[in-house]
């Protein structure tokens, strides 16, 4: 499934813009921030380490999610709880794009993946160590397999679907390998 289309929109002109007729500039700065009616910092738009980057906070002035670039210029959308730990970090590098889901402590805990230059997309599961326990792939070959790591990390049971001739996948082909 692919889409043309985004969610987001510019919000601004160009400067060659002919409808900015009258308007006398643009506001600049190294850093904006709104407030509530309270006085209270709800989002901050500013350079970090010379990179864009919008911050927003929630009504306890609490970081609750960003939108960067990192210094490659690469985007990230990352999310907090209300403990500011990263909970889910959206990121695109390369050509690949990940969607990374964290547990209450910050560690990543599963990644679904889609690479832009054929590498292979799926998902990985991870233990509370950081430790690869699970991952969903199809690969290169457009074909699927679930890979079981065990705690000394060796492949335990990996199940690859192999298509017929025709490319559909035969229940005869199927395979399952141990060890």
């Amino acid at each position: 499934m692919s889409s043309n289309k985004t969610l987001c929109r510019k919000p601004f002109r160009k400067v060659n813009d002919d409808s900015q007729e009258g308007v006398e500039g643009a506001i600049a700065a190294e850093e904006f921030q709104l407030l509530d009616k309270a006085g209270r910092i709800r989002a901050v738009l500013t350079m970090e380490d010379d990179q864009p980057g919008l911050f927003l906070f929630d009504e306890e002035e609490e970081l609750r999610a960003s939108f960067c670039l990192d210094e490659g210029g690469e985007p990230y959308l990352d999310m907090l709880d209300k403990g500011e730990i990263t909970r889910a970090v959206l990121w695109v590098n390369e050509g690949e794009v990940s969607l990374n889901l964290c547990d209450e402590e910050g560690m990543f805990r599963a990644q679904v993946y889609a690479s832009g230059d054929d590498e292979g997309h799926g998902m990985a599961l991870t233990d509370k160590t950081g430790r690869l326990c699970a991952m969903l792939d199809v690969g290169v070959d457009e074909e699927g397999s679930l890979m079981f790591i065990d705690k000394k990390e060796r492949r335990r049971s990996t199940v690859t679907l192999v298509g017929d001739d025709d490319g559909k996948p035969n229940g005869s082909n199927e395979r399952a390998r141990h060890g």
